[in-house]
């Protein structure tokens, strides 16, 4: 291996039991999980928050550079606060949904996924 540690990818449609799947595939393991559905979330939730559209490409990857989520036994903060629940409701759904679909907030979050492996929880510095 090259240092990095390993990573496994879970893809298919929305509600199919990926998330599910993942976690246990991650405690047989003794891997770290990351929901990186959840990272799309905490941006629309940012931005919904911060009155940005879900569409708006530059001020999202504006909002995307400044967040510093945190994933800890279970519970998801962004940028201090405990958004667990707050990003699993519908409308923050439908944003993320949006926000996915635009090339940079989709860069700059699996960006944040590749990160997370060595520094469990942290956000990227910068994006390449």
């Amino acid at each position: 291996m090259n240092g990095q540690p390993p990573v496994i990818a879970i893809d298919g449609p929305t509600a199919s039991g990926k998330g599910t799947i993942a976690q246990r595939v991650a405690d047989g393991l003794g891997f770290h999980y990351l929901d990186s559905g959840a990272l799309y979330r905490l941006l629309a939730w940012k931005a919904v928050q911060s009155g940005v559209e879900a569409g708006d490409e530059a001020r999202l990857a504006r909002l995307a550079q400044t967040m510093q989520p945190r994933f800890r036994d279970g519970r998801i903060e962004l940028d201090g606060v405990d958004v667990t629940e707050a990003i699993r409701t519908e409308e923050i759904s439908r944003a993320a949904s949006k926000v996915a679909c635009i090339r940079l907030s989709a860069v700059r979050c699996c960006s944040c996924s590749a990160a997370v492996g060595p520094r469990p929880g942290s956000w990227p510095t910068a994006v390449t």
